[in-house]
């Protein structure tokens, strides 16, 4: 039996042909998934305004708040990525170690440095020069600008250590004519 268009289909007695519409609620399932996918982005820490589609006006104030409260959500987040990371870093020591004739030290430790996406980015050499420009007007100090870029610096004193370290190893490494300003 050949079925389709042009081609003639023999019903029986009391047969009949038509067209059905299946009444599928449409806007009913979308509405279900724009419900299903603003929970899952609320379960992940962003708010349902976020992926709204509605056009809606929000005060900064709201859209500041906002911002805080995922703010606060990625430090936590961070607390724990960052134990993640270092419990990763071990085990990829104890792999390495059983593999490998170079062995990697016990006291060999990790730092990680999570980005801050709440931080404008700029060119590094704008920002050198805004601390440079900081610096000269006596409202930043080196200790200041250190823990800006380093977030895992907990106090001034293990800033100004860093510090010390990073002039004594300067002073290693810089080739002794240029010391002293001669060129010879």
């Amino acid at each position: 039996m050949k079925v389709g268009p042009g081609s003639l289909v023999e019903l029986p007695g009391d047969g009949e042909i038509g067209f059905v519409s299946q009444k599928a609620e449409i806007q009913a399932v979308v509405n279900a998934i724009d419900k299903l996918v603003k929970w899952v982005c609320v379960g992940q820490g962003l708010s349902a305004a976020t992926i709204s589609t509605d056009v809606s006006e929000a005060s900064g104030i709201s859209k500041v708040w906002d911002s805080v409260e995922l703010s606060e959500m990625r430090t936590e987040d961070k607390i724990l990525w960052a134990a993640y990371e270092q419990n990763l870093f071990n085990l990829m020591r104890v792999v390495h170690n059983t593999h490998s004739k170079d062995k990697l030290s016990d006291s060999a430790k990790l730092k990680v440095n999570f980005a801050d996406p709440s931080r404008p980015t700029i060119s590094p050499l704008d920002e050198a020069q805004a601390y440079e420009t900081y610096f000269k007007m006596g409202v930043m100090s080196p200790v200041d600008i250190l823990m800006q870029k380093d977030k895992d610096l907990r106090s001034r004193e293990e800033a100004l250590e860093r510090l010390k370290i990073i002039k004594f190893e300067t002073e290693q490494l810089v080739p002794p004519d240029e010391k002293t300003g001669d060129g010879e």
